[in-house]
């Protein structure tokens, strides 16, 4: 896997992240949930709608209108080809800056948000 920096597009295509979410086919871990609610008052229906106006344009192209940060393997599944994909999105949605990660398991087909929190880092540009 290339360096973080080098990497220009997620994983999971936003196509077919957006696509399961739309069907219903999402699983928010209960710590991002409760994340949501206490930085920003979200629940499932917000964080959908949040997650939805993600872009794959690669942050470090441009820090303040691109979302795709990096993607890593998955620690917990290493026999599988199974990627997270991270987002810090500014101005996502009501004007919050949103940390988020995700991932579809291969083989299966649920968007797992395992990570929603306000994001703090104020890029340098």
């Amino acid at each position: 896997m290339p360096p973080p920096t080098t990497v220009k597009k997620p994983y999971n295509p936003l196509k077919t992240v957006r696509s399961r979410i739309n069907a219903n086919d999402i699983t928010i871990r209960p710590d991002a949930l409760q994340d949501a609610m206490d930085d920003f008052n979200w629940r499932g229906a917000d964080i959908k709608k949040a997650l939805l106006n993600l872009n794959d344009k690669n942050y470090y192209d441009n820090k303040f209108k691109n979302h795709f940060y990096k993607y890593e393997p998955h620690e917990n599944y290493p026999a599988e080809n199974t990627y997270i994909d991270f987002y810090r999105a500014h101005n996502l949605l009501d004007g919050e800056n949103v940390y988020t990660h995700l991932y579809i398991r291969e083989h299966q087909t649920t968007v797992i948000i395992n990570s929603f929190k306000e994001l703090y880092h104020v890029p340098e540009d």
